[in-house]
């Protein structure tokens, strides 16, 4: 395929893909191939959506693959903190497989939570992972974890060390650590 039938359909697949109204997703095929120091993308596709992300497969001209997941949530109903979590929650079960071997998580390749970034929209590009089946993950669990409060995974970026803080979700702080559930 030509460079410019590539480019041509890579827009019409842009054009016709599920999105939030303000997410740029031409600025996600050129922008990606960047941050991963990738080759050109060649194609994007929908691979689910949810309440909070809508997640696309980039295909790249060396054939890898990765997925980007858009924030369905505006910028007034969107929890940075509950989605920076997220992210070094999967961050740390990455780092630590050999603890949590079943767990699914993705390694995290970039970032960027913010509004004002070419997307439009807080985006996360990790690799594309097989899910384990739920009862191999929930028997992994049982093992024990590193920390001895109840709170919400969050990573010091300087010092690349995982605490624990404030319990969060999408949408509410319920304050914390706490040391027992009957703190809650």
């Amino acid at each position: 395929m030509s460079e410019l039938e590539s480019s041509k359909l890579l827009e019409t697949e842009n054009s016709s893909l599920r999105k939030p109204e303000w997410a740029n997703l031409h600025a996600l095929t050129q922008l990606a191939p960047t941050a991963l120091s990738k080759p050109k993308c060649v194609s994007i596709s929908l691979l689910d959506w949810g309440s909070f992300n809508i997640v696309y497969k980039l295909s790249f001209r060396d054939g890898s693959a990765v997925a980007a997941a858009i924030s369905n949530a505006n910028e007034a109903d969107i929890n940075a903190t509950a989605k920076l979590s997220k992210i070094s929650t999967m961050l740390y079960i990455w780092e630590n497989q050999e603890k949590y071997p079943l767990v699914p998580a993705p390694k995290v390749y970039t970032w960027d939570l913010s509004f004002a970034n070419p997307i439009g929209a807080p985006y996360i590009l990790w690799m594309l992972k097989i899910v384990n089946a739920l009862a191999a993950v929930q028997a992994s669990l049982s093992r024990p974890i590193p920390f001895n409060q109840i709170g919400t995974i969050y990573r010091n970026m300087a010092e690349g060390q995982y605490i624990l803080g404030e319990f969060v979700d999408n949408t509410h702080s319920f304050g914390g650590p706490y040391s027992t559930i009957s703190d809650l």
